[in-house]
């Protein structure tokens, strides 16, 4: 008798844990606010190392929008010249970290991506890397700063 009055305790005990512990705010990263991030942007420096070397398909205006893409919720439509094509509109991406963005400006096979931080309220600037499908694409780093522009509509 004594054994399961001691059970029943424990388990009463785990019990109003449990509850306890479930009544409890779960915490998760707040996702930063994209909007902060949302409108066009102008290139204004655009550096490679090694120097001199091509830098393709990285556009010289683009626009960061709130469209959804089918790469998850979190994951937004990069508007640019370069993505003239259906593969290219596809991969041009980019998505909210913090006071930082990723980009990427990719065409299918491959592109260039990578973080840019928020500078001021106004500018981004950060490094590019290209990305393929191959194995191997290049070891360039790309310096890119660019300024907040009215989108010419």
């Amino acid at each position: 008798m004594r054994g399961m009055r001691n059970a029943i305790k424990v388990m009463l005990v785990l019990g109003i844990l449990l509850v306890a512990v479930q009544g409890q705010p779960q915490s998760s990263s707040p996702i930063p606010p994209r909007n902060k991030f949302v409108g066009c942007y102008e290139v204004v420096s655009l550096e490679s190392a090694p120097p001199k070397q091509p830098a393709g398909g990285i556009p010289h205006r683009f626009e960061l929008t709130d469209r959804a893409t089918i790469f998850g919720n979190e994951v937004f439509q990069l508007s640019a010249e370069t993505a003239a094509t259906p593969p290219a509109r596809l991969h041009h991406v980019w998505s909210p970290l913090q006071n930082r963005v990723m980009v990427q400006f990719g065409w299918g096979m491959g592109g260039w991506k990578g973080k840019l931080k928020q500078l001021k309220s106004n500018e981004l600037a950060g490094k590019l890397k290209p990305f393929c499908d191959t194995i191997r694409c290049g070891d360039e780093v790309v310096t890119i700063r660019a300024k907040r522009v009215d989108c010419a509509k």
